[in-house]
Parts: C-alpha cells; structure tokens; sequence
C-alpha cells in the first residue's frame, strides 16, 4: 500500500527506519493504517496512463470512487 508521509518520522526501534516528509513508501497494509490513522502519511493512487504515471492523493475518509471521479473530473478540465 503506498503511503506519503506528511511529516519525517523515525520508527522508536533501535534499528526502526526514518520516513521522510514528502517520499512515498509501499508499506504493508497493517503499517500503512497505522500512520494514516496518526495523522502522520496519507494514501497514495498510481494511476497509469498510456505515457506518464500520475501519483494522486487518497483523502482519509473517501473512497476509491470519490476519488477516481475527482481524478476524471480534474482530466475533462485539463483537457478544455
């Protein structure tokens, strides 16, 4: 599950890794909640097109439809 972390975390295990404000990461499912549900990383869409991938916020709280019809939207108005 990719998840970009909105502020830089270090993990309080002695050897637990650093997150970085900004980076995304592919973490597992149980991880990824976790942050989100602190506040501390937002899900992630990669939404693949014929030429560029595009990485699109998933705001807590919507779900994959609400946010795949913000992302439809946003492309029509693009395109006018």
């Amino acid at each position: 599950m990719k998840v970009r972390f909105l502020e830089t975390y270090k993990v309080k295990a002695a050897d637990g890794p650093e997150y970085q404000a900004g980076e995304v990461y592919d973490l597992s499912e149980p991880s990824a909640q976790h942050f989100m549900r602190k506040g501390r990383a937002e899900l992630v869409l990669v939404v693949e097109q014929a030429t560029t991938p595009e990485v699109l916020p998933l705001e807590v709280g919507k779900t994959i439809q609400q946010s795949e019809a913000r992302f439809i939207a946003k492309r029509r108005k693009d395109k006018k």
